[in-house]
């Protein structure tokens, strides 16, 4: 049985932090203490810019995301459009129904960070992490929460075994061909429950 496919919540083995969770490198994919970015292994660490880890600088001249000049007009509409309010309040409500006691979520593509915040407001406790392509977004989204926020690539998340719910709200249609979205659907967003 799938839980919460609809809002296609992943769920996550729900750890401590610091118990199993990590975060991997980028470069060699070893594993990186949980607050600790530079690989000791192959000497890997991101750049960080206007206070955000940048994990895939590429990504930031060419990627499928927000077309940049049109964030202010995109921030206005996130906020009061029916489709993102709605879509948000689902996402809320999902979470406080199949997580009451949520200790941690990662939006992935989580572009101005408008989700992370309603997620803080009601979840006020929980370590949250937002991961973009989009520098320009984060740095609008460090003004609405607390949340880390890393510029990457969604189909490279440094993290294991790091969150009680992934989110990934209208983002694997920007993510390559059918069949890489499929296996980042596979791997990421279809955990089965016993």
């Amino acid at each position: 049985m799938l839980r919460c496919a609809m809002c296609r919540l992943a769920v996550s083995r729900a750890h401590d932090i610091g118990e199993t969770a990590m975060r991997i490198c980028n470069q060699c994919k070893a594993p990186l203490e949980i607050d600790v970015w530079a690989c000791t292994a192959c000497n890997w660490q991101p750049h960080v810019l206007a206070g955000v880890h940048c994990l895939a600088p590429a990504m930031m001249v060419d990627h499928d995301g927000f077309h940049e000049p049109l964030f202010v007009e995109y921030e206005r509409l996130e906020a009061t459009h029916f489709w993102f309010v709605y879509r948000r309040k689902l996402i809320l409500e999902a979470l406080q129904r199949y997580f009451p006691a949520l200790r941690s979520f990662m939006d992935v593509g989580c572009g101005t960070a408008e989700n992370l915040r309603a997620i803080e407001a009601r979840f006020p406790r929980a370590r949250l992490v937002g991961g973009e392509a989009s520098l320009h977004a984060l740095m609008q989204g460090q003004r609405k929460c607390k949340a880390q926020l890393l510029q990457m690539d969604v189909r490279a998340i440094p993290y294991i075994d790091a969150f009680d719910v992934l989110g990934a709200f209208d983002v694997l249609e920007h993510v390559g061909g059918r069949e890489e979205r499929n296996k980042l659907n596979t791997r990421l967003f279809l955990s089965k429950t016993s």
